[in-house]
């Protein structure tokens, strides 16, 4: 019996020592996956790095933005402001001139006519005489 207990404690080291080896084994590709995983967080981590630079730089860009919009509204506003001032001056000009060129023209008209017939009437005494 003595034999029999001894087999069995040596199948069972063996037993053992397999399970430690295979233990070891997934240990060690337990490790590899870790260096991996740790490399693969360390570039996460640079390109996190990058796009917050990014996006600071796009918030100082969408802040100057922002400013030359304001910038450009403001004179827009000013420059739109003086044009509309300079349309109703001209329109108010206009307004006043429009019926002194009217009977203006009237006066042409009737002054043209009237030099016509004088002519006419100076040709015919030019031939009578």
């Amino acid at each position: 019996m003595d034999n029999e207990i001894l087999k069995r404690i040596l199948e069972t080291q063996e037993a053992m020592a397999k399970s430690q080896e295979a233990i070891f084994s997934e240990l060690k590709e337990l490790k590899q996956g870790q260096a991996k995983l740790e490399g693969s967080v360390t570039k996460l981590e640079g390109s996190v790095a990058k796009l917050e630079g990014s996006v600071a730089k796009l918030e100082e860009s969408v802040d100057r933005l922002h400013g030359s919009v304001a910038v450009i509204e403001n004179d827009h506003g000013k420059s739109l402001g003086v044009l509309h001032n300079e349309f109703k001056y001209v329109r108010e000009t206009f307004d006043r001139i429009e019926p002194v060129v009217e009977k203006t023209a009237l006066d042409v008209a009737i002054l043209t006519t009237s030099v016509s017939v004088h002519s006419d009437k100076f040709t015919a005494l030019k031939a009578a005489i």
